[in-house]
């Protein structure tokens, strides 16, 4: 069972566990010989891009991952060196997403996927830069193999929703399957911070809707929220803004330019400004 923690403001308990990890676009331009299991430089594939990759799942013989991109982008490989880019999960817009968040222009956000009780589980962020009217969205589909008869998505409309003058944002969902069955969904960045929700294995949704969410990392300046469990505790990676990086790269652009007048020669020494003094 996945429980939750006592301060909410606090992001470590004695069973989750904050941990920062920085990670973004994967890229792999040309390099050496493939060789696995050897060096990154020389194992990563040459000339594929993902941005914010789902979890890697397999089906038969080959590995599928999901990325940002419009209609929910896909790559596929045979070894994981390898990658190949895969169709489309949407062809075309599911139709709720035009009047829930209609500032949305076709991409979906930092998907990610699990298989549960017989079919694939795809949750989407739906949303426009900068602002707090967004979705998640399920879609499921019983094989991720193209040829297979049966392979078909169908989307199920909005799991979690947040709007203007909320206090969190949905976005960057994640799933985690725990020993016991239950299936929990972690999302959002920025405002209040992460939140929790426990998941219908069945259908994907929430299980009891009109429960509170569960607040798991406090921050306005955090994202992308995954979970996993090893001996006993729970640990939650999560991704740092990159507004933070910013704010540090704006702060030493003012120091030189500050020391840059400070120790230029004026071209008219009349209009000199001192600003030593």
């Amino acid at each position: 069972m996945l429980k939750t923690p006592r301060n909410p403001a606090s992001p470590i308990t004695s069973l989750v566990v904050g941990v920062i990890l920085i990670s973004g676009s994967v890229r792999a331009d040309k390099l050496g010989e493939a060789t696995p299991g050897g060096p990154l430089e020389a194992t990563a594939s040459r000339g594929v891009t993902a941005r914010d990759p789902s979890t890697i799942a397999r089906e038969g013989d080959t590995f599928w991952c999901f990325y940002t991109g419009r209609g929910v982008p896909t790559l596929h490989s045979k070894d994981l060196v390898t990658w190949k880019r895969g169709p489309r999960v949407f062809d075309k817009a599911p139709e709720w997403i035009a009047k829930e968040v209609p500032k949305n222009d076709g991409v979906y956000w930092a998907p990610d996927l699990m298989k549960v009780g017989g079919q694939y589980l795809l949750y989407y962020s739906v949303s426009s830069f900068g602002a707090m009217h967004s979705s998640i969205g399920v879609a499921t589909n019983p094989t991720l193999d193209p040829k297979d008869p049966a392979f078909k998505w169908t989307d199920h409309g909005p799991v979690v929703q947040s709007r203007q003058g909320g206090d969190f944002n949905t976005i960057d969902p994640s799933i985690y399957l725990d020993d016991d069955g239950k299936l929990w969904l972690s999302f959002g960045s920025q405002w209040s911070g992460l939140k929790l929700v426990e998941l219908d294995p069945k259908t994907g949704k929430r299980l009891k809707p009109d429960q509170p969410m569960t607040p798991l990392a406090a921050g306005q300046s955090i994202e992308a929220p995954w979970i996993y469990k090893r001996k006993g505790l729970y640990y939650l990676f999560l991704n740092p803004l990159i507004a933070f990086a910013v704010q540090i790269l704006l702060a030493l652009l003012s120091a030189i330019l500050v020391l840059s007048q400070k120790f230029a020669v004026p071209v008219d020494r009349k209009r000199w400004c001192d600003l030593q003094s």
